[in-house]
């Protein structure tokens, strides 16, 4: 084999935007000769809601005590230092990893090695196709570990020639001067329950009506006919049930109702300022007798 050293990564995200924010890293060390060295990982809490909880599993109560990214940076810096990047679907996982690196004045990472480009498949049939089991798909660390191995089945069938042109695209992470320890920091991923205790938990219909109701952040549910949740279609049934809509929290409002309870947010906090009572969504659906199930996709 050649001499370069590997990180492969993965990312969970609070979305796909220029705003959105790393919730969650996954780093694997691969050597030369594409064996696994050591691994980093770490959830790191993004001072805002959380995004999609049914796909990458994590509600804002499990980034509570986890570092920020501008803890993280040099230390992240420091385990990719030296060595190429390999990801699947680089691109959005550089994009993403950049773009919290610009905000704390740390310099990009460069262009890495890519088993999406490499398979042309999804990671979960990437992984199907070549025999690697893939557990808790959407835990970065997971599929860190799981595009490791897919990594080196596809990269020991190219011919030399090829490796060594993809290759010549990257170039190896650079070290920060006086960079981070290299002590793992990671935080223990804790798996979200199906249902969370919600402040309002045994309201019924009769104590909703009349209320004033905001929302915060996307709904992780669908109407059993298979409509998503969104907030058009929640106000819609909100309105019909006797209540009113709020858009923010204002004098007024007497609940907000979110698939978090503990998010972050800033309507979340505003509402924890003024006294509002804070709803776990599916405790308020129920009040309602709005049958929901988990939202698919």
């Amino acid at each position: 084999m050649g001499t370069a050293q590997f990180a492969v990564i993965d990312v969970e995200t609070t979305g796909f935007g220029r705003n959105d924010r790393v919730i969650e890293i996954g780093v694997v060390h691969v050597d030369a000769d594409l064996n696994i060295e050591r691994e980093w990982s770490s959830l790191v809490n993004p001072r805002r809601d959380v995004g999609p909880t049914w796909v990458h599993g994590l509600r804002g109560g499990d980034l509570d005590t986890a570092p920020s990214f501008d803890d993280l940076a040099d230390e992240l810096i420091h385990a990719l230092a030296g060595r190429v990047i390999v990801a699947h679907n680089a691109a959005f996982d550089r994009r993403m990893l950049n773009q919290e690196l610009e905000r704390h004045q740390k310099p990009a990472l460069p262009e890495g090695l890519c088993t999406y480009k490499q398979t042309r498949l999804k990671l979960v049939d990437a992984c199907q196709q070549h025999g690697i089991a893939l557990r808790d798909h959407h835990s970065a660390l997971a599929d860190a570990r799981a595009t490791a191995a897919l990594f080196a089945k596809v990269w020991t069938t190219m011919p030399a020639a090829s490796q060594r042109q993809q290759l010549a695209t990257t170039e190896p992470v650079v070290s920060l001067a006086g960079g981070g320890s290299g002590r793992s920091r990671a935080r223990p991923r804790t798996a979200a329950p199906s249902v969370v205790a919600s402040e309002g938990a045994s309201l019924s219909i009769h104590q909703l009506r009349n209320k004033t109701i905001a929302f915060s952040g996307d709904s992780n549910l669908q109407l059993t006919d298979g409509r998503a949740l969104k907030r058009p279609l929640a106000r819609q049934l909100v309105a019909e049930a006797g209540m009113t809509n709020a858009v923010d929290i204002t004098h007024g409002v007497d609940y907000l109702v979110t698939p978090d309870i503990a998010s972050p947010s800033k309507k979340a906090r505003h509402a924890r300022s003024k006294g509002v009572t804070i709803i776990d969504e599916i405790d308020f659906w129920r009040a309602l007798n709005v049958a929901t199930c988990p939202r698919r996709g």
